[in-house]
């Protein structure tokens, strides 16, 4: 009984550990992209509360990410919110971007870059260049991702819950899309489509 005791202790101090040490290097990660960014623990952006929630925002959802891209995808974001001070005069809409880009796959990422690319605002255009431009982003997805036009819609289906796009309630052969403003808002903290070169 006691070996028993002693090996679950054991292996409840080893995950500790080894979360304690994910967790501060990741926040180690996301502290080294502020100072090579140029940011000072020093400066008036890093002194206030908006600063702080982002900055626990950020972090939570970088250490739940797993993939490498996706995690520089989160502290560009982060970084970029501190530098433009978008964080502290919009901490609102910052939060929603982290969270809903925190809910995002890389796959989804890559689609969703890919929609920056091709789609327009819904008040940009006439419904037939929609039309046509969403055509374009399924052909687009289908040869990226190697999947069935089918597959890339149910892909673009799903990036719906993220609010980065919105449909167009049309009868079309497929769901026709636009961007949303919540796309604009991520676009002032990354431009995706070069995380993916």
């Amino acid at each position: 009984m006691e070996i028993t005791t002693i090996s679950s202790g054991g292996i409840k101090t080893f995950i500790s550990q080894a979360l304690e040490r994910f967790r501060w290097n990741r926040i180690e990660k996301l502290l080294e992209a502020l100072k090579s960014g140029g940011i000072s623990i020093n400066d008036e952006a890093v002194q206030d509360d908006n600063f702080v929630s982002a900055l626990i925002n950020a972090s939570d959802a970088i250490q739940k990410s797993s993939g490498r891209l996706k995690i520089d995808i989160l502290i560009e974001i982060f970084v970029n919110g501190v530098k433009s001070q978008a964080i502290k005069n919009n901490s609102d809409i910052f939060h929603e971007v982290i969270i809903s880009v925190s809910a995002l796959s890389e796959r989804e990422l890559l689609t969703l870059s890919l929609c920056g690319e091709i789609l327009t605002y819904s008040s940009e255009e006439d419904g037939r260049l929609i039309i046509k431009k969403c055509g374009e982003l399924y052909e687009k997805i289908s040869e990226t991702l190697k999947i069935s036009q089918g597959g890339a819609i149910a892909i673009v289906c799903g990036l719906q819950r993220s609010g980065f796009i919105v449909p167009i309630n049309q009868p079309q052969a497929y769901p026709i899309y636009t961007l949303s403003e919540k796309y604009k808002d991520l676009r002032s903290y990354i431009h995706l489509s070069s995380q993916f070169m």
